[in-house]
């Protein structure tokens, strides 16, 4: 846990905070643009349901 620790604050530009269900999360970026495209994806299927239906 330390090591984490020392990591993240010599590259702190490889991380950010998420805030998500109440907590705040500290996430590699990489992880955070994954999980953003996920969710950009199913909101735009949802509206293409919504658009057809």
């Amino acid at each position: 846990m330390l090591f984490n620790l020392i990591d993240l604050l010599t590259r702190p530009e490889e991380y950010v905070c998420v805030w998500r269900d109440g907590k705040l999360y500290v996430e590699p970026v990489a992880a955070t643009s994954a999980t953003n495209i996920e969710s950009t994806q199913q909101t735009s299927k949802e509206a293409d349901e919504r658009i057809a239906a």
